[in-house]
């Protein structure tokens, strides 16, 4: 019986966050005009979903948030999104695990940043080949690292700040 709680609770927890990833990227959006994309706010839930609850819930909030936001707006990168923020969620909820200290939770969310990154360098130089030329993959990673940076910077924040907050139970 605890078993089937504990799998409502991370369903309802994933589906929450997803929304909450979907709304972080569509909502903030700062555009890029030399590649037609955006920066977006979207990382920083991720991480700290994946810091709070785990690498599951890390995972479909990511993947599943942000394959949505891409198919309202970019839907050839939705299938990679899915991927890529997904396991950008899992590598962050893995390495950080949940309850762990601020070093550690920097830690996990720059290599979850970094998978980001590499991720869609790969997918963007595949897509861009066709139409825009090497060059824009190569500016995008400016632009992504940018993202990640700010992801990282916020989502790990406001890990911390929650932390801090002893009204707040978080789980262990």
């Amino acid at each position: 019986m605890e078993e089937k709680r504990l799998g409502t609770t991370s369903l309802v927890l994933s589906a929450a966050l997803a929304a909450a990833v979907f709304v972080a990227t569509v909502v903030v959006r700062i555009p890029i005009p030399a590649t037609g994309g955006y920066l977006n706010f979207g990382d920083a839930v991720i991480i700290l979903a994946a810091l709070l609850f785990g690498p599951l819930v890390g995972a479909i909030a990511g993947g599943v948030g942000a394959c949505a936001a891409d198919l309202v707006g970019f839907p050839v990168f939705a299938v990679p999104t899915l991927v890529i923020k997904g396991l950008m969620g899992a590598i962050v909820g893995t390495a950080g695990g949940r309850s762990s200290g601020i070093p550690r939770a920097v830690g996990s969310a720059a290599l979850g940043e970094a998978w980001m990154v590499l991720g869609y360098f790969g997918v963007e130089t595949w897509v861009f080949s066709r139409s825009m030329g090497l060059d824009a993959a190569i500016a995008e990673v400016y632009f992504n690292f940018m993202q990640a940076a700010f992801g990282l910077i916020l989502g790990c924040s406001a890990y911390a700040f929650l932390r801090k907050q002893r009204s707040i139970h978080l789980p262990s």
